[in-house]
């Protein structure tokens, strides 16, 4: 299958869906080789989109750039198999490093379903889902001053995300928002800082 779609990009992006429902099977089968077999197709659908993207954003033909991140949460349910998390939450960090794709519009979906993961008892699992949410907090607090003027709302509501978190029991879920809201409080202090510098 990856030998017969290789240099076919546009094709592999017209049927994802599809592809990625077979990954799916390959990353749970009990059969260790068959997984590997899963993990190749990962690496190649990955690269195959990356370049699918690129390509369409250097020709200005961004919106075609059509792909579902809904379909990939979707895939989480509370009685998701582990492998299955984590592989959905790998390829979430690898859209999330597509900067141009901008997935500041999901976030407010992407968020509460890792903290959902936070909660997790598998450990790989909790694991994964501390780190996109991490490399998420970070994205932000480098843009945070251009994204809170072009998207003040999803901020908000990412705050109240956040603030909610705060007060949940399990503590692995307390100490990642609290992370979260003290980068927040420290980029309102500073912009506040800011305008009252300007004004002096």
């Amino acid at each position: 299958l990856i030998k017969l779609l290789k240099n076919l990009n546009r094709v592999v992006l017209t049927y994802f869906t599809y592809l990625f429902d077979c990954l799916l099977l390959l990353k749970v089968n009990p059969d260790q080789d068959v997984r590997n077999s899963g993990n190749a197709l990962d690496e190649f659908l990955k690269d195959s989109l990356g370049t699918s993207f690129q390509g369409l954003i250097s020709t200005k033909k961004k919106n075609e750039c059509d792909f579902s991140i809904d379909f990939l949460l979707q895939k989480i349910t509370p009685s998701t198999h582990p492998s299955i998390k984590i592989l959905v939450v790998s390829w979430i960090t690898y859209i999330e490093s597509i900067h141009e794709l901008n997935l500041i519009s999901y976030l407010t979906k992407i968020i509460p379903m890792l903290f959902k993961m936070v909660k997790d008892i598998t450990h790989d699992v909790y694991q994964s889902g501390e780190q996109c949410l991490k490399k998420i907090s970070f994205e932000i607090e480098i843009h945070y001053e251009d994204l809170s003027e072009t998207y003040p709302n999803v901020i908000k509501d990412i705050a109240e995300i956040i603030i909610k978190q705060c007060k949940e029991p399990e503590e692995k879920v307390r100490i990642s928002s609290f992370e979260w809201l003290a980068m927040l409080l420290n980029k309102y202090k500073s912009i506040i800082h800011f305008y009252i510098n300007e004004k002096d």
